[in-house]
């Protein structure tokens, strides 16, 4: 059976809930009757890993990527526990062939990292 997570905010606090359901229609109108807040948010999960792994702390903190277009729209991001394997160019080739900004790849790409 799928499962959702349904994203509600009541007064200024943001709060989730798994459900499992036959569509999203579902969740959502369980939800609507339930909760007493507004739905933001409705996501299917399409994989879900419940393994326990050991932390082996092979990573780094975070890596946070500036993005611009060639116009001046712009976006940022971090990202957490990267491979500590992962050279910073390969970083940069895969957001230059996987990121997009305005559906165009980016013109510019800065990345800093925390080790």
């Amino acid at each position: 059976m799928p499962k959702f997570q349904i994203q509600y905010k009541c007064n200024s606090k943001t709060h989730t809930i798994n459900l499992d359901s036959d569509s999203w229609q579902k969740a959502r109108d369980f939800a609507l009757t339930i909760i007493n807040g507004e739905i933001t948010e409705i996501r299917q999960f399409v994989h879900e890993d419940n393994r326990i792994k050991k932390d082996d702390k092979d990573y780094i903190s975070y890596k946070s990527i500036f993005i611009k277009d060639n116009t001046s729209s712009f976006s940022s991001f971090k990202i957490p526990k990267v491979k500590k394997n992962i050279t910073s160019s390969f970083f940069q080739d895969l957001v230059a062939t996987y990121i997009k900004i305005n559906s165009k790849k980016p013109y510019s790409i800065t990345i800093t990292t925390k080790i």
